[in-house]
């Protein structure tokens, strides 16, 4: 999936809507690249998905307790 301006990118998936917000952090690019010279490897790609609560059901769960 290249969708995020063609930038290496990451996501968050809603458990209870199913709604994924993507996001790019360079933290994540700096453990790719200590992986590559731990490893003595070329990564071409990677995969990081989140999952949890989003926002909007936060606040549900809040209002309902």
């Amino acid at each position: 999936e290249r969708s995020f301006k063609y930038k290496q990118h990451d996501h968050f998936v809603c458990m209870d809507d199913g709604s994924v917000l993507e996001f790019c952090d360079p933290r994540i690019h700096e453990i790719q690249k200590s992986v590559e010279e731990l490893l003595g490897v070329k990564v071409a790609y990677h995969s990081l998905t989140f999952y949890g609560k989003c926002p909007e059901n936060s606040k549900e769960q809040t209002l309902k307790q």
